[in-house]
This record gives C-alpha cells, sequence and structure tokens, in this order.
C-alpha cells in the first residue's frame, strides 16, 4: 500500500503514516509557484530540502521511517508541465536543457541529504521521443546508478501515455531493468476502472507481460479518492479492483492511492488494505 503525501497541506497524522507501506512526498520541483505560470528555474535547480508536510516539517521524514514505512521523493508533478492543453507550465524543458546528468546528480544528492528511501519519477509532461524519451532513459538509469542499490526507483505515468506503442511504453520497457515499480494512474486517461475494472486488464497486462517479462510485483494499480471529478474510485470499488487484479495476477504489486490528505485517518485505505493483507498473509493493522 502506497500513498502520495502532498507536502503543502497539513502533515498526516503518525497513524495514518502507518497504515501504508511507502508514501511518496510531492513533490521535489524545480519552479516557484505562480498564478498563471509557474516561475522555472532556467538552469533546473531543484529547490532543497524538499519539504515533507505543511511546507516544512522535514523531522517527519524520519519519525515516518521509525515507524516503518519507506518515504520516496516524488519529482516532477504536474506543475513541472502537463500534456494537457490548459497547462502553461513547461518547466521540464529547461531541465532538458542543462541534461539529465545534471538532474540525476542534483536528486540524488536530495535523497541522501535528507535520508529519502528513493526517488518516483511524476512525468505528465509531452512524452517526445527527440527530447523527453532520452532524458528520461537517462535520468533513471544515472539515479539507479548514484544512489545505494536498496534505494528504490519508480516512475508513475498518466496511463494513457503508457499504451503499448506509446513512447513512454517503450521507454519504460527499454529501460526496465532500471525500474523498481511503474505506478500507472489510472484515473489521469479514459479507462475507468472504478465503475469496470476489466476496462484496465489489457493494458495492465501488457505492462506486466511485456514491459516486465511477466514480474507482476512491479506495477502498483493507482487510485484517486477525491479530486479527479468522474474518474475518482471509492474504497470499496478499490477492493472490487483490486479484487480483479490479484485473480489476473496473483503476485501483483498492490495499490497506491492519490492523495493522502483525502484518507485522513485511513478511513479510505483501510478497506483496501485489509484486503491486500487478507490475501497476502499479513496484518492489515
Amino acid at each position: 500500500m502506497m500513498a502520495f503525501i502532498e507536502n503543502w497541506l497539513d502533515c498526516p497524522t503518525i497513524e495514518q503514516i502507518q497504515g501504508y507501506d511507502y508514501v511518496i512526498i510531492s513533490f521535489a520541483v524545480s519552479y516557484v509557484w505562480a498564478p498563471g505560470k509557474n516561475q522555472c528555474d532556467e538552469q533546473c535547480k531543484v529547490s532543497s530540502p524538499v519539504p515533507i508536510c505543511a511546507n516544512g516539517n522535514l523531522q517527519k521524514l524520519r519519525e515516518w521511517q521509525q515507524a516503518g514505512t519507506k518515504v520516496l521523493l516524488s519529482f516532477g508533478g504536474a506543475g513541472m508541465g502537463g500534456s494537457w492543453s490548459s497547462s502553461p507550465d513547461d518547466c521540464w524543458e529547461y531541465c532538458y536543457n542543462v541534461g539529465a546528468a545534471d538532474v540525476a546528480s542534483q536528486v540524488a544528492a536530495i535523497v541522501e541529504d535528507q535520508g529519502f528511501d528513493g526517488v518516483d519519477i511524476d512525468f505528465e509532461y509531452h512524452v517526445t521521443r527527440d527530447k523527453a524519451v532520452p532524458f528520461l532513459s537517462q535520468l533513471t538509469t544515472d539515479l539507479q546508478g548514484l544512489m545505494p542499490a536498496y534505494k528504490t526507483v519508480s516512475h508513475a505515468p498518466m496511463d494513457h501515455t503508457v499504451d503499448r506503442g506509446d513512447a513512454y511504453y517503450d521507454l519504460l520497457k527499454s529501460i526496465a531493468p532500471s525500474v523498481d515499480y511503474v505506478l500507472p494512474q489510472y484515473y489521469n486517461g479514459f479507462m475507468k476502472p472504478g465503475i469496470s475494472p476489466s476496462a484496465a486488464k489489457t493494458h495492465f497486462t501488457d505492462l506486466v507481460d511485456d514491459v516486465f517479462g511477466g514480474d507482476a510485483s512491479k506495477v502498483i494499480f493507482g487510485f484517486c479518492i477525491a479530486d479527479c471529478s468522474s474518474f475518482n474510485v471509492n474504497s470499496g470499488q478499490a477492493v472490487n479492483v483490486m479484487s480483479a487484479v490479484t485473480q489476473w495476477f496473483p503476485d501483483n504489486g498492490g495499490a497506491y492511492l492519490w492523495a493522502g490528505a483525502a484518507d485522513r485517518g485511513n478511513v479510505w485505505s483501510r478497506d483496501v488494505r485489509e484486503f491486500l493483507s487478507s490475501v497476502n498473509g499479513t496484518s492489515g493493522a
């Protein structure tokens, strides 16, 4: 069970954090928020230290790890640039100019300095084969090389950008040995598995069998709780989805949610966590 935690909002309680195996701090960025269009750093300097919650509270990272939860750093997010027509942000362009090696070095240094357990790459910008693909490829492999082997490197792509044959799909397949997990956002595309789990079966199966050679543990199903309009999924629907996913692939990687503020008290995640525990023989507490 994973959860993205919005680092600009109030801190979750330790009890909520203990309900997750991983939390993913959102986001490390190279911009300053501004109304209308974010102010990109032209040298793609990633702001450091990265807030954990409530725009600070750096000590929470260690507290959460001591409670048994791994803490990843998510680099990117919609504010770095989105592929949808209403997004004016384009900070990834400056990162392309600086180069993946420089950006990977910065992010790896933040992971080391603050003690994160790894990095999640959240890329929602235009997946161009001439710029985005080589950048993301080197960013991923460099991060794996710069960090200790026990650190995690994952990707959280929008589901519609990783259909079989898409540039991002081909990218993931080419760097699969360097990716510990992929977290498809099954709330940022056209499928609505919360209504009908079978809508995602072919997509999920392609990621497992074609990208990761049958290793279903690398693919973690993504849900949105509250702020994704018609893509929101309640906990009962999520249990239904994970029941279907478990029938397809008993050794699937589990589930994650966007985002923590909508799961105060683990109201949403409790049912999903208990289901996952029931099928893998662990305690849901």
